[in-house]
């Protein structure tokens, strides 16, 4: 199983994860595992939250924002983390599929 090397503290981490992305890394943003399909879900909830906080009363149009940008990466960030999860648990079954069979 893969463990990531840390600093120690998350600051740390967060400078070293800047430090090695590249222009390239944004081209291929799309390719990435679960995350067009958790940030599609995030914009459509927050655009749903968005526009039915607008159309209250008692809501006014920053509030509106914020409650369509916190529904945003409430969402986005759930449904990625979930897929991400899906995927390492496939991975490990796969992994162990592999293993069991006999070698020939």
């Amino acid at each position: 199983i893969y463990k990531p090397e840390t600093t120690g503290t998350m600051s740390g981490d967060v400078k070293e994860a800047v430090k090695r992305l590249s222009i390239d890394d944004f081209n291929h943003i799309g390719e990435m595992p679960c995350l067009r399909t958790s940030l599609m879900s995030g914009i459509a909830a927050g655009a749903g939250i968005g526009i039915i906080r607008s159309m209250t009363l008692r809501s006014n149009r920053i509030g509106a924002f914020h409650w369509a940008f916190g529904t945003f990466m409430a969402i986005s960030i759930g449904t990625w983390t979930m897929c991400q999860k899906s995927v390492r648990d496939e991975r490990r079954r796969v992994q162990v599929v592999i293993e069991a069979m006999p070698r020939k």
